[in-house]
């Protein structure tokens, strides 16, 4: 469902069908061929990690989890967290994308 609602996010922000095309043929890249991307390694790393992590816990709710951490990680995780997301919220306005229509 996530890849086919990006797809089709590029037809409604693009400006116009040659921005969509590009981006089109952006994505595809040259068909066989890894591309040499600065930081692939750390990126691969992270998902594959995440990935694990997901496949250990997924019989484990978040609330159980954090009944079993003592107390001090779980203050460093919850607060790391906090942080996360009002450094990463940004703040700016960005219209949604419905209201183009």
């Amino acid at each position: 469902t996530l890849v086919a609602v990006n797809f089709a996010w590029l037809f409604f922000r693009a400006p116009n069908a040659n921005v969509v095309v590009n981006l089109l043929q952006a994505i595809a890249g040259p068909l066989g061929e890894i591309p040499a991307v600065p930081g692939i390694l750390p990126v691969t790393a992270i998902l594959i990690g995440t990935w694990l992590y997901q496949a250990l816990t997924r019989n484990t709710s978040f609330p159980e989890m954090l009944d079993r951490m003592r107390p001090v990680p779980r203050g460093i995780m919850l607060g790391s967290m906090m942080m996360l997301i009002f450094v990463y919220s940004g703040g700016d306005e960005r219209s949604f994308i419905y209201f183009q229509f």
